[in-house]
């Protein structure tokens, strides 16, 4: 049963880790040592953020928008990723509650996925670049969990990293490097653990679909040039979350397209 309390509870949280985040993009970006270590600063003038500065969302809010002390603007990406780290957490609560409710670990996998992927999401969006720091540790914690009966099997999981890797490796080869950038092997391997070889697949077809629809929309309304590029990461990512809750229902609307 889903609880109104509960929705708040997982909403500030993700407020929370959204704020945390916003720490690690910047400071993985700055090349700033201490992500996990350091108080918090201005971007602008360095200095630093007492307590009423860090409440997330709220202390954005009530400066509005500007720093208390060099009055420089803050960048709207920060309460941006706040409120979708808070929406991605309740969207994991309701998620958890309606298809395992009787498994908690479920949900603790679902925040997991989450938070990465919305970390993953924005720094690829901003700096295309998919980080290390956050794919590889989060490949090892979601390897664990295919261990559990939820999630696809160990030898499911890596047969679903199989597939994208081999697949982004011949388009590597062939166009030099040029298409796939080195954190998208490690985004595949992710997919495959999350989602298991036959949805891996519907997730790379739906990744390519909206990168394609994308792609097409801002050369039609003139917003990047041909030769510009778009970030890939995000279209995998938005892909692979639909996969992992609709993935079975557009893998047999396609099959029934096709007459199978």
């Amino acid at each position: 049963m889903i609880s109104p309390l509960c929705i708040f509870f997982y909403f500030f949280l993700g407020l929370a880790f959204g704020s945390f985040a916003n720490v690690v993009i910047m400071r993985l970006h700055s090349g700033e040592k201490g992500i996990f270590s350091g108080r918090s600063h201005c971007a602008s003038c360095k200095h630093s953020l007492s307590v009423w500065d860090l409440i997330p969302l709220f202390s954005w809010l009530l400066l509005r928008g500007k720093c208390r002390y060099c009055k420089e603007s803050i960048s709207i990406q920060y309460p941006f990723v706040e409120l979708l780290m808070g929406a991605m957490f309740v969207s994991a609560y309701v998620a958890a509650a309606y298809l395992a409710p009787q498994n908690p670990f479920y949900e603790v996998w679902l925040l997991i996925i989450f938070f990465a992927f919305t970390i993953l999401f924005i720094y690829d969006f901003l700096y295309m670049e998919l980080p290390d720091e956050i794919s590889l540790p989060t490949i090892v914690i979601l390897f664990g969990f295919n261990f559990f009966a939820f999630t696809p099997t160990w030898q499911d999981a890596l047969l679903g990293a199989a597939i994208p890797t081999l697949f982004f490796g011949i388009q590597y080869l062939v166009s030099r490097g040029k298409w796939i950038g080195e954190g998208d092997f490690r985004l595949g391997i992710l997919m495959g653990l999350i989602l298991g070889w036959k949805l891996t697949i519907v997730a790379l077809f739906l990744g390519y679909i909206l990168g394609a629809v994308v792609g097409a929309y801002v050369l039609i309304s003139k917003t990047k040039k041909m030769s510009s590029q778009l970030p890939f990461g995000p279209f995998l990512i938005l892909g692979t979350v639909i996969a992992l809750f609709f993935g079975n229902n557009v893998m047999n609307w396609y099959l029934g397209f096709l007459g199978f």
